[in-house]
């Protein structure tokens, strides 16, 4: 017997009894379009059966998948996941691309017979899947609708679930937390190139919906609000741990650049957010290293207050000023306390088990003119914690905090301890990220988005994954 260091790779070629299996899938596909019946569902199902040989590119070529999840969530994350596609019922791009990247980390978990298995990762996963069934069960049961009770099923457990699993499993892979930090710097510049296209167009996003009183033009979708924060709060974690000047300044600049986009979307929630992130990184380093800590907060304090003035003195300084209007201010306001006193009211007839899954939200609110009351219906609460609260109640909403204090507390720990300039990095930079995220779902949808329950798939896999070694440092025996 002799030890040899196993590659990741999946590039050899593919078994008879594979190419078999896929060519008789395709000709199943094919059979189905053949029928040419009038049901887009089966026509779907007959597309994707007939395109399935194209799933051994991807398993010779694993990374690109997980790159795609990461990128397409982060700087398309409206697109992929809010655009469903008539199929009979609601499919997203980003259901395909989530069970793709779901078979291609299988296969690639499949090469690794020394693996050991997290045990309490997979009891919290098969713990979190009973509870959302039982939710959906209870939804189902309080009459929600089907397609609203599966859609909040997949936003809330399925998609941060997968994405955790998905990522986990990237993480195994060679430099993946230097591959993590370069996709989501790049993602970030690429927003902030969308967001100045949009600001010299005049064309803001969705204008249509911000056109009404009391709101103002934004340039960013919330979702890519989010991809530009992580990437502001990682360049300047990585200045104020810089060895050596030159570094230190590139990641200066380029956290004033993530700045100034933030600042130029135009949501108040996303500001108090990213500061709130940006404190935290700072309590964390001090606690760590107080010097990189006073770094962090010299550097922060002085780029954001001269992003500030530079921006007001653009012509979109109006357009940030209208945000603190008091016609905004009162907009904005009575249309969340509405909100939420209708959602908590709700959740105290269903205080344990909430109302289940699909929960559709219906409110009266002053119009603009406070002359009438306009009726609001949607799954939107803008406060997510009530969200939760209403879909799953007290027992619902604790099991979740306590998997996130769980994983905060590895993470913490590896923020701490960490060696590696890399994992520390990460490991700051998520935690604060999580920290933007649960700010900005206090006030705005969040974890409700599809997207970002990938990103925190993301994070989570980061922060409970902090020994993680790639496969080519772990000898894996090889028999001769």
């Amino acid at each position: 017997m002799t030890s040899g260091t196993y590659s990741l790779s999946t590039s050899a070629p593919a078994s008879p009894a594979l190419m078999k299996a896929l060519a008789f899938v395709a000709g199943c596909g094919a059979a189905l379009l053949a029928v040419r019946m009038d049901s887009p569902a089966i026509t779907a199902v007959g597309a994707l059966l007939v395109a399935s040989p194209l799933l051994l590119m991807f398993l010779a070529a694993p990374t690109t998948v997980f790159d795609a999840v990461l990128v397409s969530c982060t700087v398309a994350g409206a697109l992929v996941a809010a655009t469903p596609i008539n199929v009979g019922f609601r499919l997203y791009p980003l259901d395909l691309l989530l069970s793709l990247a779901v078979v291609v980390a299988i296969a690639q978990a499949a090469d690794w017979p020394t693996s050991a298995p997290n045990v309490r990762a997979w009891l919290v996963t098969i713990g979190l899947g009973v509870v959302g069934i039982a939710a959906l069960v209870n939804g189902l049961r309080s009459h929600n609708h089907l397609p609203d009770a599966l859609g909040t099923f997949r936003r809330m457990l399925v998609y941060p679930v997968a994405s955790f699993w998905i990522f986990t499993t990237f993480l195994r892979q060679p430099d993946a937390l230097v591959r993590m930090r370069g996709l989501l710097l790049w993602s970030a510049v690429f927003l902030c190139m969308l967001a100045a296209y949009r600001v010299a167009a005049g064309t803001g996003y969705a204008a249509e919906v911000y056109a009404g009183p009391g709101n103002v033009t934004r340039y960013l979708s919330f979702t890519e609000v989010l991809g530009v924060t992580y990437g502001g709060i990682l360049a300047l974690t990585m200045s104020a741990l810089a060895t050596d000047a030159k570094r230190r300044w590139l990641a200066a600049a380029a956290f004033a650049l993530f700045t100034l986009a933030v600042i130029a979307s135009n949501y108040r929630t996303a500001w108090v957010a990213y500061a709130g992130g940006m404190m935290l990184a700072g309590v964390i380093l001090a606690l760590r290293t107080p010097r990189a800590a006073f770094r962090l907060l010299a550097l922060g304090v002085v780029l954001v207050i001269a992003v500030g003035i530079v921006m007001l003195a653009t012509p979109l300084g109006p357009l940030i000023e209208e945000k603190f209007s008091t016609a905004n201010l009162v907009e904005t306001g009575s249309w969340r306390l509405a909100s939420w006193l209708k959602a908590f009211s709700v959740f105290r007839e269903h205080p344990f088990f909430g109302v289940g899954l699909g929960y559709q939200h219906q409110f009266f609110r002053p119009s603009a003119d406070w002359q009438s009351v306009v009726l609001n219906q949607g799954n939107d609460i803008h406060n997510d914690f009530l969200w939760l609260l209403v879909n799953t109640g007290l027992i619902g909403l604790a099991i979740l905090l306590a998997t996130w204090l769980v994983v905060v507390r590895c993470g913490l720990r590896t923020a701490r301890r960490a060696g590696d300039w890399d994992e520390t990095v990460m490991a700051i930079a998520s935690l604060s990220q999580l920290a933007v995220v649960g700010l900005t779902a206090s006030f705005q949808p969040t974890i409700s988005l599809g997207a970002a329950g990938v990103t925190l798939g993301l994070i989570a896999a980061i922060l409970a994954n902090p020994h993680a070694e790639s496969v080519t440092d772990s000898p894996v025996p090889v028999s001769p």
